[in-house]
């Protein structure tokens, strides 16, 4: 994981922020030689989503989106 932190030029704190996001609220897509974090909230953290875009912009290709996915395992849906 240290090596991670390194390649992607990431502060201790931008670090703990994207482990602490994929082990919660988020999940990694890899896509051929590329990956990207994948973060899906509900509407009511709004507030969290804009917090961790601006904590970590400089690594970030576009602004957060609303995008609606319903997941059956759970009935709800989520946003981001």
């Amino acid at each position: 994981m240290g090596s991670l932190r390194i390649k992607l030029n990431l502060s201790k704190r931008e670090f703990g922020i994207l482990i602490g996001t994929i082990l919660g609220d988020a999940h990694v897509e890899r896509h051929r030689n590329d990956a990207r974090v994948a973060i899906m909230h509900s509407l009511k953290q709004k507030e969290l989503v804009d917090w961790k875009f601006q904590e970590l912009k400089k690594f970030v290709k576009m602004q957060p989106m609303q995008s609606e996915y319903f997941d059956p395992r759970y009935g709800k849906k989520y946003f981001w």
